[in-house]
């Protein structure tokens, strides 16, 4: 994102995908190879969700399905600009503690169960997040960010 507003609000009924706002899955394949990644240098977001704010959410350990690397995507979170505000207001919710399932229509349409999660982290990016520049406003229930490596450079957070 290099300008303009976004406004989101993930405030549904549930967890799991439906109460999320920006979210990068990634694609490993010769044409997702680097990608799967987000880049922020201008503008303003704003996001209010149950769920994950802002996601880079392809996973080695749980998305590959080679062994070959050539072919990853990216994702990292580059904020170098813009100013970002998060409010996250879910509580954690993990699949293997007291389970059990909820049903949904999800954004095609489609009749979904799955077992209910959720992980309102605020902002993600599961290979790096790195923060150059910005102003950034966060109320984050619980997780601030999870993330596996963190460059913070003038960048200010506040958490609830």
């Amino acid at each position: 994102m290099f300008g303009g507003t976004v406004n989101i609000e993930g405030i549904g009924n549930h967890t799991n995908s439906q109460s999320r706002g920006i979210i990068v899955s990634g694609d490993e394949s010769k044409d997702g190879a680097g990608l799967g990644g987000i880049n922020i240098e201008g503008g303003v977001i704003n996001i209010n969700t149950v769920g994950k704010a802002m996601s880079a959410k392809w996973s080695v350990s749980t998305d590959s399905e080679t062994a070959e690397t050539t072919d990853d995507p990216n994702p990292v979170v580059t904020i170098s600009g813009g100013d970002i505000n998060i409010t996250t207001t879910g509580a954690v919710i993990d699949d293997d503690k007291d389970q059990h399932d909820v049903t949904y229509y999800d954004e095609d349409g489609i009749l979904v169960t799955e077992t209910e999660s959720a992980s309102p982290e605020g902002i993600e990016g599961k290979m790096g997040l790195v923060i150059s520049g910005g102003n950034n406003s966060k109320i984050v229930q619980n997780h601030t960010k999870r993330h596996n490596t963190l460059k913070n450079q003038g960048f200010y957070m506040l958490q609830k």
